[in-house]
């Protein structure tokens, strides 16, 4: 793709490659709106409509006595989906502020009745 159209969409990959380049202002200007981002276009309007469709799947699979690995599990919109509790349920995401968020969750027992999840 050219760059007068590929930098207004993807940033100068060619100055700071594909891989996430804490000196590159595009992958810091992302960093501080990209949650904002998420909220604003995965849990309002359509793109809650198809997350939620998504999350249903998760109730036809128990995780009762598993180890779950989620990778960037936000703020657990599917947790009113799972059925079962897991024994062991991993989470991994490149910030932690999103990890630790997770964590409150599930130690708070946010899970709409169903009990708090161990984390180990």
């Amino acid at each position: 793709m050219p760059d007068f159209l590929s930098k207004p969409l993807f940033g100068d990959r060619r100055r700071f490659g594909l891989v996430a380049d804490e000196n590159d202002p595009d992958w810091k200007e992302w960093k501080v709106f990209y949650i904002q981002f998420y909220q604003e276009t995965q849990k309002k309007g359509l793109g809650k409509i198809v997350n939620d469709a998504g999350y249903k799947i998760i109730n036809n699979i128990s995780m009762a006595g598993k180890t779950v690995l989620e990778i960037g599990p936000g703020i657990l919109p599917h947790i009113r989906f799972w059925n079962g509790k897991p024994n062991r349920y991993v989470v991994v995401d490149i910030r932690d502020e999103l990890i630790n968020r997770t964590l409150d969750i599930l130690r708070e027992g946010t899970n709409k009745g169903r009990g708090i999840y161990s984390i180990r």
